[in-house]
This record gives structure tokens, C-alpha cells and sequence, in this order.
């Protein structure tokens, strides 16, 4: 029986039923006007003012660290109350919210109304609504938690961020701007700063804007947010040396941010530099900036229905808790109140084929494939109960055959050909698994690093270095500033015989991590290769 290492692949990262909303009030502020240029005098002459009175940044440094989370907050009202809400809006459209979700709404609301003064009640009821995407209802909600919980209540200045969020996210820039330049003069939470700062710059308010981003990148220095807001703001500026210093700080802390590449590049290119500048052009993972915040991350805790329950299923399936699967499994087939749902036998039939239940899975993935949208994923269930089942190798050929002939989009092709990656170095045929991983990381715009992590040292093991090096270079392509890409790098290459780029990847492995053991730890192997008389060391 030919044993595949698979399990957790055939889940559809977009598998959230669209009748349960995403939180949309994560979203960066979108500028207002192109100002990365500064051709005209005034912005030239505001941009030499930014640069001569900008304080250099704490250095995100600490690379061979993960970042520190943001100091809790310490905060004195010193905001005007203002008056009660009398109602709350309906949500904008009911019809989109699931049944269950509507009700446990409609019971927040209740508890206002029978508790018009209990702050609490306001909060939980502006959490909820925010949580569904209800930005209207949730900015009414928030107003009356922030007019009664009392001046030293923890959550009080979370309840006026969040109000400033919601009424941004529902078209009122000018009145979030307002609450959160309130809340900035007694916060030490570097979240309120950067995103006021992003507001002012969308605003046109560049200079209060770049002030802003400098206060919360001074707050959490290790927190690549603050310093990626510092970094877009900077170069919507035409402050192009303020925007490179924050992308490479921000870089250091998040080597994966596309966004901060594509400043980083644009920086470079502003200063002539266009050879270095076209290295980071294309790298990072996605382009799109994610403002995420612990305030607002906590809110998907919140979330109901279908939608929710899909996605905590998916989670829990890639940790491989097994008892949190299903207990969300069920909470996804109360939701959804349709025993023959395609996407719940397909959840079903993934389940089981976790918990090794084999024999069972076939009228569940008939069913999963009844719906179009879900044939890829249910083909990649079917794939992997059958290589768990052959007595021989060869026997692969028929699955992966019948996953290259699969016509599947996005990230549902990219789980298709991890897939078939996983296989083809389960038969220790290397460049092909190459091919198919490295296929995998450009079909899915968050790409699959750590599949190609994993199938590098693979093949490093196994002295396929051909073929790892074309994967650790894909890697390095869209990850150049990861240290553990040049680590990598380095020991296939040393590993290789090929002294020369073993030294020139531990040389930018330096620069990223000088003080990492595993630096010194190359350097002093590429030392001694250079010393033995067949000038390479094998990796083992």
C-alpha cells in the first residue's frame, strides 16, 4: 500500500457561503488622488518638510523573532459623550443574513432596548452587527456604548475605534476622522494612530498623516501595520526615503507582504535604482494591503450562520483537531437545514477521510459532485482515499492523470496541484514534483509556501538538488527578503558543491539575521568547504 503524506488537501480555501457577509470594515481607505509623484512645488516643498522633521523609526529589527503583539491599552477618556441612540437601523438587507444569525441580532437589540442604559449591551449588540458586515447599525450601536460604559471601562476606547471604523466602512470618513483624532490624544494603542493615519491621507492630510503613522510605529515598532501605513502613506507622498526606510522595516517583520515589495520597489526606482527595484517588482504574496487589527481580527470570533461555521470547519481541518471539525461540521448542517447539501456532504466526506473512514465516502463525494462548483474538490477527496487504497506506485497513475485533466480555477487548481506535487514526491520523482508545486504557488495568490518549503528539503534530503533549487529559487522570487528562503538556498547549494552561491545566499541570510545560530551555523559549513579539498560539503 503506497502511503501518501495528503491529508488536509482538498479543502477549498473559499468556502464561505455568501449568505453569511465577511467583516468589511478591514479595508484600507482607498487615496483620495494619486500623489506618489510630487511634481508640483508645494508637494515637493511638503515632502522636504516631512523628510526634515520625520524622526527616524525604531527599527522593526528582531527578525530572528517573531513580532511582539501591541502593548494593551492605557486609556483616559477624554472624548465628549454625546446622546443615546434611540433605535438601532434594521441591518441593510436581512435576506443576506442567515436565520440564526438574524434571531441572536434580534436578541442584542432586545437587550438594549430592556437595558437602554447598560454600555454593555450596546457594545455586544455594535460587535455583532459589525461582525456581519452591518457598518450602519453597528455605528449607531457603538454611540450608545460609548455614551454609558463609564470612563475606566476597559473597553471603552475599543468601542470608539470601532464606531469610527463602521461609520468609515458606511461612508462617513469626515466623522471617523473626528472620533479617532479624539481617541489619539490619550491612546498608547498604536492601531488607532495608523489607522487615523490612513484616514488624514485619504483625507489629503498628508503631513497630520505621516505624524500619525510615525506615533504608531513609535507604540509597536515590531508591528509590521504600523509600519506598512507609514511606508503607503510616505509614497502617496512622494516621500520616497521615509517609504523605503518603513517598507524594509515592515519587510522585516512580514517578508511575505506584496504590498510592502511594491513599495519598496517603487522607492527604489524613484531613486534610480532600477536593477534593485525590479527584484521586488513582482515579489510578495498579494498586492492587497490587509489592515487587520487584534480589535478587529477578534470580531470573526463573533461570526454566525453557514459562512462562519465553514470557515471554523476549514481551520480546524488544517490544524487536524478532528473534535472542533465536527462540532463545527454540525453547526454548518443546522445552519444550512438541508441534510442533502453538495457542500455538506462534501465537508462530510472530507471529514471522514481525516479520521481515516474510507469505506463510507463514495455516495457523499457522488453527491459533493453533483454541484459544479465543487467537483474539483470532491476529484481531490477521490484522489487521495484512492492512493490510500493501491498496492503499487504505479497504480498513481490513473489518479494523478485524472487530476491533470481536472479544469479547475483559482485556488481550488492550486490545491489540484499541491496535490498531484505530493504524490509525484511520494514516487521520488523530483522535477516533476517540482514543476507541480511551483505550478500550485502561481495559481493561488497567497501562494503555498510551506508546501514549497517542504519539497525543497525533500529533495534536498534525497540529493535532488536540480530540482530543489528551482524550487528555492520560485521561493526567493516572491519571498526575497524571508531569511529562511536564503538559509534554504544556501545548504542546497553547498549541498550541491556550488560554494560560490552557498556564500552569496548566506550573505543576504546576514544581512536579514546576522545574530541567527542558523547563520552562523552556514557560514562556519561554507568555511569548511572552502578548506576541504573537494571544495563542497553535502547537506544532510
Amino acid at each position: 500500500m503506497l502511503v501518501m503524506g495528503v491529508a488536509g488537501c482538498g479543502e477549498s480555501s473559499n468556502v464561505s457561503d455568501r449568505s453569511d457577509q465577511e467583516v468589511r470594515a478591514d479595508r484600507p481607505p482607498a487615496p483620495s488622488a494619486d500623489h506618489s509623484s510630487g511634481a508640483s512645488a508645494s508637494a515637493a516643498a511638503k515632502r522636504e518638510s516631512a523628510e526634515t522633521a520625520v524622526v527616524n523609526a525604531p527599527s522593526a529589527g528582531g527578525v530572528d523573532r517573531p513580532p511582539m503583539p501591541p502593548a494593551p491599552p492605557r486609556f483616559s477618556a477624554a472624548v465628549p459623550r454625546e446622546a443615546v441612540p434611540e433605535g438601532v437601523p434594521a441591518p441593510v438587507d436581512e435576506s443576506a443574513l442567515d436565520p440564526s444569525v438574524r434571531t441572536w441580532l434580534a436578541g442584542l437589540e432586545a437587550a438594549t432596548r430592556e437595558g437602554p442604559q447598560e454600555g454593555e449591551s450596546w457594545l455586544a449588540l455594535g460587535d455583532g452587527m459589525l461582525a456581519h458586515g452591518e457598518s450602519a447599525a453597528a455605528a449607531v450601536a457603538y454611540q450608545g456604548a460609548f455614551a454609558w460604559l463609564p470612563a475606566d471601562h476597559p473597553q471603552l476606547e475599543r468601542a470608539g475605534y470601532l464606531r469610527a471604523i463602521a461609520l468609515e466602512d458606511s461612508g462617513a470618513s469626515e466623522e471617523a476622522i473626528d472620533i479617532l483624532s479624539s481617541l489619539a490624544e490619550g491612546s498608547v494603542t498604536s492601531q488607532v494612530h495608523w489607522r487615523l493615519a490612513l484616514l488624514r491621507s485619504a483625507n489629503g492630510d498628508f503631513d497630520p498623516a505621516i505624524a500619525a503613522a510615525q506615533r504608531a510605529v513609535e507604540l509597536a515598532a515590531d508591528d509590521p501595520q504600523p509600519q506598512a501605513a507609514l511606508a503607503q502613506i510616505a509614497s502617496e507622498y512622494g516621500a520616497w526615503e521615509i517609504a523605503e526606510q518603513a517598507a524594509r522595516a515592515g519587510l522585516r517583520a512580514n517578508p511575505r507582504s506584496g504590498h510592502l515589495y511594491g513599495i519598496l520597489a517603487a522607492a527604489l526606482r524613484a531613486r534610480g535604482d532600477a536593477a534593485d527595484a525590479e527584484t521586488y517588482a513582482g515579489a510578495g504574496r498579494s498586492s492587497r494591503a490587509d489592515w487587520l487589527d487584534p480589535w478587529l481580527a477578534n470580531l470573526r470570533e463573533l461570526r454566525r450562520g453557514s459562512g462562519a461555521a465553514s470557515e471554523r470547519f476549514y481551520e480546524a481541518l488544517r490544524r487536524q483537531d478532528l473534535a472542533a471539525a465536527n462540532h463545527a461540521l454540525e453547526v454548518y448542517a443546522e445552519a444550512v437545514g438541508d441534510p442533502a447539501s453538495p457542500r455538506l456532504a462534501l465537508m462530510r466526506a472530507q471529514l471522514g477521510f481525516a479520521r481515516g473512514d474510507l469505506v463510507t465516502l463514495e455516495p457523499l463525494l457522488v453527491n459533493a459532485e453533483s454541484e459544479e462548483s465543487l467537483r474539483c474538490d470532491a476529484a481531490a477527496v477521490r484522489a487521495m482515499v484512492a492512493a490510500r487504497l493501491v498496492a503499487t506506485e504505479a497504480d498513481v497513475e490513473p489518479i494523478v492523470a485524472s487530476l491533470a485533466n481536472l479544469d479547475c480555477e483559482g485556488d481550488q487548481n492550486a490545491t489540484r496541484w499541491e496535490l498531484i506535487s505530493k504524490f509525484r514526491l511520494a514516487q521520488r520523482r523530483w522535477a516533476e514534483a517540482a514543476e507541480a508545486v511551483i505550478t500550485a504557488d502561481r495559481a493561488r495568490d497567497a501562494g503555498v509556501g510551506a508546501a514549497m518549503r517542504s519539497a525543497a528539503v525533500a529533495m534536498r534530503q534525497a540529493r535532488a538538488f536540480a530540482p530543489a533549487l528551482q524550487v528555492v529559487l520560485r521561493l526567493r522570487e516572491v519571498e526575497p527578503l524571508a531569511p529562511d528562503v536564503h538559509l534554504l538556498h544556501a545548504t542546497i547549494a553547498l549541498g550541491s558543491g556550488d560554494v560560490a552561491a552557498a556564500r552569496a545566499a548566506a550573505a543576504q541570510l546576514a544581512e536579514l539575521a546576522p545574530n541567527a545560530p542558523a547563520t552562523q551555523q552556514v557560514l562556519r559549513a561554507i568555511e569548511q568547504a572552502t578548506r576541504s579539498p573537494s571544495g563542497g560539503s553535502p547537506a544532510r
